[in-house]
């Protein structure tokens, strides 16, 4: 993924993060949390909720209290139930990781094109103004209307005062 396109995809991985949480009274809790911690990472937040969620799947976090039990330091201590929610757990979180990746891709792929429509866009009214340049120099010269001269305007044309002197002319009367 290009790094410049999106300037702070910890921050974004965060956001959708707590955004997608499907538990309402998790959600609240982990914001709080990251407001007091706005230093932890993406992966520091996901590691916390995974703690949170093996602590106590309903009763601690449902009621409000946030109180951080010992971690299990030997896995054949859990029960099935505990082990088997961890799995949901920890598939949901890597759905929700692939989720966000695929999101971010999109975006990228956006931007890019947004780029790209943009430098066009650039090229075109680069062009637009060129042709508008040229046309202005062209009127602001002026021409001759009747024989398209640059050097003079129709009222002072040589070729309309010859055409007018001929067309004043009396034909020659017959003499008798």
């Amino acid at each position: 993924m290009d790094s410049a396109a999106v300037p702070d995809k910890d921050k974004l991985l965060r956001d959708q993060f707590l955004e997608n949480l499907r538990d309402s009274t998790l959600r609240r809790e982990v914001r709080r949390w990251v407001r007091n911690h706005p230093e932890k990472t993406f992966n520091e937040i996901r590691e916390e909720v995974l703690q949170w969620r093996s602590d106590d799947e309903s009763a601690n976090l449902r009621a409000g209290s946030r109180e951080m039990a010992t971690v299990v330091d030997d896995p054949t201590q859990l029960t099935c139930g505990e082990m088997r929610g961890q799995q949901e757990l920890i598939s949901d979180l890597v759905a929700g990781q692939k989720f966000l990746a695929e999101g971010l891709q999109k975006q990228e792929a956006l931007a890019r094109h947004i780029e790209e429509q943009g430098k066009a866009l650039a090229n075109q009214n680069k062009l637009l103004v060129g042709l508008m340049s040229k046309l202005e120099k062209d009127h602001s010269r002026g021409r001759c209307y009747e024989c398209g001269s640059p050097q003079h305007y129709r009222n002072r044309c040589p070729k309309r005062k010859l055409a007018l002197r001929a067309n004043n002319r009396k034909p020659d009367e017959p003499n008798d």
